[in-house]
């Protein structure tokens, strides 16, 4: 049997959408077929939904969009997984800049990054289809030539095919913090990554702090579980230090090392943390 891939990648865009979650989610909870799950979809949207459904939660220059959750694993299919509603800054007043000084790639790349780190920030994933098909309507060639020029300049876009183990490479937060480390000031990495001053300093804030729960000797799970972000990053995280501990500088190592006492890791009074070697 020959394989209509014009078809399969159809469906697993109109798979990403909020009437196709329910839809699901209804087929689930009820066990009822495709069409009856169809038509009390049809319903919900005759009596629930209106335009003002999102009115409160966007800007202008803002979508929002279902995507593939960041939770599901690499192997599940697409039109198998979960969904999570995002909401991207399709136009953002500094674009003006960007375009006048970067011509229309340039711009395309920067607004590129931007939505994808917001995607990653609310919990889901975009991919090349959905940057492509979905959001720039341009070819697929075109964002994989993007996601090229992208890289040789050090700046990896989170997508699913780089974060969930597909090819997997170097995130964006793990650049940031490398930077960092070399030296590197804030607003220098926003500028290269491509985002704004504030998230640069959350990445490094949870960066400090995954450092200084290991150096007391806890858990990776229990580390993850109190800054709030998953095992993967905090092993990403110990390793980029383990491996550039000849290349920071010292005022960086003395940041990491000796935090501020206001900014040192608060583990909360009712969740004991559990140590290496089962140590409290």
């Amino acid at each position: 049997m020959i394989r209509n891939q014009k078809h399969e990648k159809q469906v697993r865009l109109q798979s990403k959408t909020l009437d196709a979650t329910f839809s699901r989610l209804v087929q689930q909870g009820l066990n009822c077929s495709p069409f009856e799950a169809e038509m009390i979809t049809g319903l919900v949207h005759t009596t629930y939904l209106s335009d003002k459904a999102t009115s409160g939660r966007i800007k202008p220059g803002q979508m929002v969009l279902t995507v593939t959750s960041e939770l599901e694993g690499a192997r599940k299919k697409i039109k198998e997984a979960s969904t999570v509603s995002v909401v991207i800054t399709v136009e953002d007043p500094t674009d003006v800049a960007v375009r006048e000084k970067e011509g229309v790639s340039g711009l395309r790349r920067h607004r590129l990054v931007r939505i994808c780190q917001e995607t990653l920030d609310q919990g889901g994933l975009l991919t090349v289809e959905d940057l492509a098909h979905r959001i720039f309507n341009v070819g697929e060639r075109t964002i994989v030539r993007d996601l090229a020029e992208l890289r040789k300049t050090g700046i990896i876009v989170p997508l699913r095919s780089t974060i969930r183990d597909i090819g997997r490479t170097v995130s964006h937060k793990e650049e940031i913090v490398r930077l960092w480390l070399l030296g590197n000031q804030y607003d220098e990495i926003g500028k290269r990554m491509h985002h704004s001053v504030s998230a640069v300093r959350s990445y490094i804030s949870t960066f400090k702090r995954i450092i200084a729960l290991d150096t007391e000797g806890h858990t990776r799970e229990n580390i993850a579980f109190v800054a709030g972000t998953s095992i993967l990053l905090v092993k990403s995280y110990l390793f980029l230090w383990k491996k550039l501990q000849g290349q920071v500088v010292s005022i960086r190592r003395q940041e990491v090392l000796n935090p501020l006492t206001g900014s040192k890791p608060v583990v909360p009074a009712s969740v004991p943390m559990e140590k290496k070697g089962g140590q409290q």
